[in-house]
């Protein structure tokens, strides 16, 4: 997911719209200065993630700019 700073919202709309249970992996871009998510966006998109059953399981750091990107596992 790359939208630009509105993961959460695209999380939100994906979890209230489809049974998300044949979803495996969560991929998102996470920027570490503060370009898009705010550090309380950043919390909820954590906690939504684990509430509907994904863990984080590894963080890719590029190798340009300061950004990661995050997956999740379904558990």
């Amino acid at each position: 997911i790359d939208t630009e700073g509105h993961e959460l919202k695209c999380l939100m709309g994906l979890f209230s719209g489809i049974n998300s249970s044949v979803i495996k992996y969560i991929q998102l871009e996470s920027h570490n200065d503060d370009m898009y998510l705010q550090h309380e966006e950043e919390h909820a998109i954590s906690d939504l993630l684990i509430k509907n059953g994904f863990l984080h399981c590894t963080k890719i750091k590029h190798g340009f700019g300061d950004f990661d990107e995050l997956i999740y596992s379904k558990n």
